[in-house]
């Protein structure tokens, strides 16, 4: 199934998600769902702020295999020389993951005893778990400036602002790569980068039932390493989508900001939003 295919068979579930927030929502503009031209159109809907067209795409529950697919066909055409950027936002079925250089011993063989797949992939960091309740974000994007550490605290930026947005007091810190709070670490990051090109992205963890898996095996080369949620930090039930698309509106503003500003001035401005 190509990445069209998919679209078309989510559309319904975007336009839905898009009424949730459609006064706040930066990217995306009205429909007619019979309309060819209008679907094409809110695809490649310019960013207001940048002269880059940003494609936000809500994939739902996905695969691993396939969105790894996806990804891997959407870097190519970014290598060579699409210039739209992409926001890929979902959840995955129960999935294991190695980052460039992680141990196997670090999966403690959970992916025996639960049945989960493991798949190594090109980014960095050590073991991680995807799975339902918590929300995947993928941007394939060319970062304006060849600075990948600039890129973390960017998207640390953004998990930080999704989040205060439902209430929840979080932060990144400087000595861990990561977003925090006080029940422990809330969202993770691992990036891929093809000239220039970043991919792979974040998973930010909304429901308890994210959390356990966590548990089986040694995460980001850290034992002792501590999950939480945003449930679990707010204490009230959130949907997946909710955070979604408050993510893409987040991702959207701050990702301008990235652009425009240039690694000095975003710089200054992140260390005062995020102290």
């Amino acid at each position: 199934m190509t990445g069209d295919d998919r679209f078309e068979e989510l559309h319904d579930r975007t336009l839905r998600l898009q009424s949730m927030f459609r006064p706040r929502l930066a990217v995306g503009c009205a429909m007619n769902r019979n309309d060819r031209e209008a679907n094409e159109s809110w695809r490649r809907q310019p960013n207001p702020w940048r002269g880059v067209p940003l494609s936000v795409q809500f994939l739902g529950r996905s695969d691993y295999e396939w969105a790894l697919g996806l990804q891997d066909e959407l870097v190519k055409k970014k290598v060579s020389g699409d210039s739209t950027d992409y926001l890929l936002l979902l959840e995955h079925e129960a999935v294991f993951t190695l980052g460039r250089g992680a141990s196997e011993t670090d999966l403690c063989g959970a992916d025996c005893r639960l049945g989960v797949p493991v798949f190594r992939i090109n980014r960095g960091g050590g073991v991680t778990y995807h799975g339902p309740g918590q929300l995947v974000a993928y941007p394939i994007v060319r970062l304006p400036i060849p600075d990948v550490r600039a890129y973390i605290h960017f998207l640390g930026e953004v998990v930080v602002r999704t989040c205060l947005a439902f209430g929840a007091n979080v932060w990144v810190d400087r000595e861990r790569i990561g977003v925090w709070a006080r029940g422990g670490k809330i969202a993770s990051f691992g990036i891929g980068l093809r000239r220039w090109v970043a991919f792979h992205g974040l998973a930010l963890n909304v429901q308890k039932k994210s959390v356990p898996p966590f548990e089986a095996i040694v995460p980001c080369r850290s034992p002792g390493l501590v999950f939480t949620s945003l449930e679990a930090e707010l204490g009230r039930p959130l949907e997946v989508d909710s955070v979604a698309v408050c993510f893409a509106d987040c991702f959207t503003e701050a990702w301008s900001l990235f652009c425009e500003q240039g690694r000095s001035k975003w710089k200054s401005s992140a260390a005062t939003l995020l102290g």
